[in-house]
């Protein structure tokens, strides 16, 4: 799996129990070049759901930060093989739209019981 900042790759480890796989950072962007997953533009930030998202992270005691490069990418989820290829992305509809870490786990086990 492959994340865009480290706090998302710690809270994965940390919070959500994510260890028996690689996460993987990117800050040249270079993956996410290639799986094509771009911006979402402001309208999609703006959203209901991208709305939705951020009240409930703002009603959970999440605070915002400050505006970084890159506010505006595509959230995304990406599985690579051990060759380095891309064999599934999850691409964002709003701010905060990644699947259910059961499901990309799901996904992985399914994956491994097909090696």
């Amino acid at each position: 799996m492959a994340g865009h900042a480290a706090h998302q790759a710690r809270w994965l480890r940390d919070e959500q129990g994510v260890t028996d796989v690689a996460l993987l950072l990117d800050p040249e962007q270079r993956l996410r070049r290639a799986v094509d997953l771009g911006r979402l533009g402001y309208l999609r930030m703006l959203s209901p759901a991208s709305i939705r998202r951020y009240l409930a992270a703002f009603g959970s005691g999440q605070r915002p930060g400050r505006i970084v490069e890159g506010h505006d990418l595509r959230p995304g989820v990406v599985l690579m093989d051990p060759a380095g290829r891309a064999v599934r992305v999850w691409r964002g509809r709003s701010l905060g739209d990644y699947p259910p870490v059961d499901e990309v786990l799901a996904e992985l086990a399914a994956r491994a019981g097909r090696a």
